[in-house]
């Protein structure tokens, strides 16, 4: 049976070649690499999966008939009506088309008896019978292709719900001390309260150029794997402004067990697809793509620029996709439907096109006058959740007016309708939020999910306020969280969705919650904050006794506790209590916790300090022993520290590590 599997997924992807309309084609705009610049007058054209190239014969006597390019040229072809080449210059592949309608008319065929495979309601569904698990579409002579073989992942939900997908968006951080407090319990609440089977992030992880040796890229990674649900990023465009290059930080997404992620080999990284399966039906499948629109790195200390060694020939600076992405997905859609023509298709990537310029237009409400100074700041924001007016399809607030949108309605939304594409989820504009259905299409910025850069907060007085972090109020409240997309589990359409947002500032508690622990006067989220995907909460140890109950999720996690605190005091105290004895993953014993003090060298200053570290066990000498489920008192001269210290936290070295903290006492 696998070479059946073999034979018949070698025919679709001969299919898929074929049946390229290119009424698909030349829809990229002018947004190409040197490889696909629409300017080229060569004669032959490649695969995107690395094969041969196609020669195509060079007839000046070629009829023609008419094609949408974004030259306005047309397309030429020999006698026998077999498409060849753009006057454009974009060569195409070569196979029997129509002249009419520009498809192709070859279905695809199973290799092995030579039938029309066609529709998938022309076939038997059932389960796999060679012991692979799950369901697939049998061919009569026994052939078959699996939902996965249509996409490049699939995540399947459980049958009796409604499936649902989350959307985060523009991340975006930018140090690594901070995360907790203005991204991570962002995400960490929406995740929890939404319970998505499918969290989608659009763009800008990451401000690359603030990531040089991309620690703070690899600890994101490290945070969403912790949720352990499939999770599926796209590239912002400030990503990969990192110095540690594109091929890097993909590699890093590739490995992680949880992120569907795929650089692939054509412009950009990440372009790929995820499909939704319940009861062994393909509901709906996202195309995650690269908008490309990368910045240059950052320059280095001395002033030097400095350009990654790896992946710049695989993003390009123009906003949007270049040909070979838009000849990609065209073809992965039409082979797609061909097997099973009523799957749903939606899009993901960051940067909006223009088309988001008009889609706010459908209400006379919407003005876009500017304030005065801006270029894209609204003078008068629109929210669709106070709105009267508003269709209960739609959603979410517009502050601002799309910066570098790209290509145009004709090249990409009338394509994309003709595939089936029914919603486009995008991020990029932080302070716009809205989800409307345009023209038969939902248009949705995702709710951006940190307060790095760019956010929207809620007043005292209750109008939503668009800016920088530092000009929110003392009495404002960030908007962060997430755009919930809820999927129809009879048929995978894309129903009325709607924005989670943290700590319900709309709604705020009546009643006074029960009061929380204090310990030592120290406030988690200010004074203490935590680094990746560790947790923190204040609790009574005992009767009389507060501490902070801190649990290590990873096999790398740090309290801090802010260095601010410590300038021009001489000693820092605290008492510790470690549960159990600490191992990394092969079972192997590591210190229970470390004292990391930055810059390193100032811990020469300090008995037991190495490399930055002061490394406690248990079983260690003096000071450094740890004895198990017993208080230790720890006290550290920080004397000589002056303004100097830029980091001092506890390190925890194993995964689901707990200790108790308490009497954290600065003098």
């Amino acid at each position: 049976m696998q070479k059946f599997k073999k034979l018949i997924l070698t025919a679709l992807s001969l299919c898929f070649a074929a049946s390229l309309s290119l009424a698909v084609a030349c829809g990229g705009g002018g947004n190409h690499n040197d490889t696909g610049s629409v300017g080229g007058s060569s004669n032959t054209a490649s695969s995107d999966d690395g094969s041969s190239e196609i020669v195509l014969p060079d007839d000046d006597s070629s009829d023609t008939a008419e094609h949408v390019c974004v030259t306005e040229g047309a397309w030429v072809s020999d006698s026998d009506g077999h498409w060849i080449v753009c006057t454009c210059g974009e060569a195409v592949e070569y196979a029997e088309h129509t002249t009419e309608g520009l498809y192709c008319e070859s279905k695809p065929v199973c290799d092995v008896c030579e039938a029309e495979y066609g529709k998938a309601s022309g076939h038997s569904y059932g389960t796999l019978t060679d012991g692979e698990a799950g369901e697939a579409y049998y061919c009569a002579c026994g052939a078959y292709v699996t939902n996965a073989d249509l996409t490049d992942f699939t995540v399947s939900v459980a049958e009796g719900k409604d499936p649902i997908v989350l959307q985060l968006s523009d991340p975006q951080m930018w140090d690594a001390q901070n995360v907790e407090e203005y991204c991570y319990q962002y995400i960490r609440e929406t995740v929890e309260a939404t319970k998505p089977d499918l969290i989608i992030v659009t763009g800008d992880l990451v401000y690359g150029k603030f990531d040089d040796n991309g620690a703070i890229f690899a600890d994101y990674i490290r945070f969403m794997e912790s949720f352990q649900i499939p999770w599926a990023p796209v590239f912002g465009n400030h990503d990969n402004e990192s110095l540690m290059g594109v091929d890097w930080q993909c590699k890093q997404l590739e490995a992680a067990e949880y992120c569907l992620f795929k650089q692939g080999e054509i412009t950009g990284n990440g372009n790929y697809s995820v499909g939704i399966v319940q009861g062994g039906k393909l509901l709906r499948a996202f195309y995650m793509m690269d908008s490309n629109g990368c910045s240059a790195p950052m320059t280095s200390d001395n002033g030097d620029t400095i350009t990654p060694e790896a992946g710049t020939n695989e993003v390009q600076k123009s906003n949007g996709f270049a040909l070979d992405q838009v000849l990609w997905y065209k073809r992965k859609i039409t082979a797609l439907h061909e097997i099973f023509p009523d799957v749903k298709i939606s899009f993901a990537y960051h940067i909006q096109q223009s088309i988001f310029s008009d889609v706010p237009k459908k209400y006379s409400e919407y003005s876009q006058t500017v304030k005065p100074g801006s270029s894209s700041e609204l003078k008068k924001p629109l929210n669709l959740d106070t709105l009267e007016t508003a269709d209960e399809t739609d959603f979410g607030y517009v502050a601002r007016l799309p910066k570098g949108a790209w290509g145009t309605k004709d090249n990409y939304i009338s394509e994309m309708k003709k595939l089936g594409v029914d919603s486009i989820f995008v991020g990029h504009e932080h302070c716009n939020s809205y989800s409307i259905v345009y023209e038969g299409i939902r248009f949705q910025y995702g709710q951006k999910s940190s307060r790095y850069d760019r956010y929207n907060w809620l007043t005292a007085d209750g109008t939503i306020v668009g800016g920088y972090g530092s000009a929110m109020p003392e009495t404002a409240t960030p908007l962060m969280g997430g755009t919930v997309i809820p999927l129809s589990q009879e048929d995978g359409a894309v129903e009325t969705g709607y924005i989670y947002y943290c700590g319900d500032p709309f709604n705020p508690e009546t009643e006074e919650p029960d009061p929380t622990p204090v310990v030592n006067g120290l406030q988690f989220g200010t004074d203490l904050t935590v680094h990746t995907a560790g947790t923190v909460e204040a609790v009574v140890y005992a009767e009389g006794i507060n501490a902070y109950k801190y649990t290590s999720q990873t096999d790398y996690n740090k309290l801090y506790i802010d260095p601010e605190l410590l300038k021009g005091k001489t000693e820092i105290s605290f008492k510790i209590l470690v549960e159990t004895e600490a191992v990394d993953a092969s079972g192997e014993g590591v210190p229970e916790f470390a004292i990391r003090i930055k810059p390193n060298d100032l811990t020469n200053q300090i008995t037991g300090s190495a490399n930055g570290y002061i490394y406690y066990n248990v079983g260690g000498e003096g000071d450094l022993n740890v004895t198990l489920n017993e208080w230790k008192t720890v006290t550290i001269d920080i004397s000589q520290f002056g303004d100097a210290c830029t980091e001092f936290s506890i390190y925890l070295f194993a995964l689901n590590n707990t200790v108790y903290v308490r009497d954290i006492a600065v003098a």
